[in-house]
């Protein structure tokens, strides 16, 4: 694989870079699951392919955790929600979850571990997307690596904690979410499954012995469970 140099923005756990030269993206997964993740993500990848608006496989290398996907060229959601697009990115993100539950859900369960009635991405929300100039239409969804099977409330209630975490000014526009997504859960289910979730994420940081991770997500529990729709 070739050498890339130029980091994409918006990534957390995991490097991505631009590949130089051509139209592609390698992606290296770190930590001790790295290679599940990487082989998690690139089945859902391979299977929504013709359903989703996804990034296309190229290839890997197992040995390094790499994943080399084709670049697809857009604007990250959050670039847009500071833009004062947050009810078009809100919207058109409620719209493609309807789609991935519709579509793409039917040709995950088999594949993927977990109990639950709906294949969940895991990480779905505005700073998974791309989209289009006009904020109107997502053209990428990306970062597949913890799509597990669960709760259809799962993926909404944490596109809806993306916001209230790290984009408040946008928490006014998340009914165009719901408006998007053509169903409205209940606070209490959803804040359930944020909370559940950042559990979830403070447990893997445990099991990787991050004292740090540790304690922003023992906080970020407290400060969820402290909202109020």
């Amino acid at each position: 694989m070739s050498a890339a140099n130029d980091r994409l923005p918006h990534g957390y756990r995991n490097l991505t870079r631009r590949v130089t030269g051509v139209a592609a993206i390698e992606k290296t997964y770190t930590g001790s699951d790295a290679r599940t993740r990487l082989r998690r993500e690139e089945l859902c990848l391979r299977l929504v392919a013709d359903v989703l608006p996804v990034p296309p496989v190229l290839d890997k290398d197992e040995a390094r955790c790499v994943l080399r996907l084709g670049y697809i060229a857009g604007t990250p959601g959050p670039d847009l929600i500071e833009n004062r697009f947050a009810r078009q990115v809100l919207a058109a993100a409620g719209s493609l979850l309807a789609r991935l539950q519709t579509h793409a859900s039917p040709l995950l369960m088999p594949r993927l571990e977990g109990v639950g009635t709906v294949a969940v991405h895991g990480d779905f929300g505005v700073q998974n997307l791309l989209f289009d100039a006009g904020a109107v239409c997502v053209v990428g969804l990306v970062d597949w690596e913890l799509a597990h099977l669960g709760d259809v409330v799962e993926d909404v209630a944490w596109a809806e904690w993306i916001v209230r975490m790290h984009y408040p000014a946008a928490i006014e526009e998340l009914d165009a979410l719901f408006t998007g997504y053509g169903a409205h859960p209940r606070w209490s289910v959803r804040q359930a499954a944020m909370v559940m979730q950042c559990e979830r994420l403070r447990e893997r940081c445990e099991g990787e012995g991050s004292a740090d991770a540790i304690t922003m997500w023992r906080a970020r529990v407290q400060k969820t469970e402290r909202w109020t729709e």
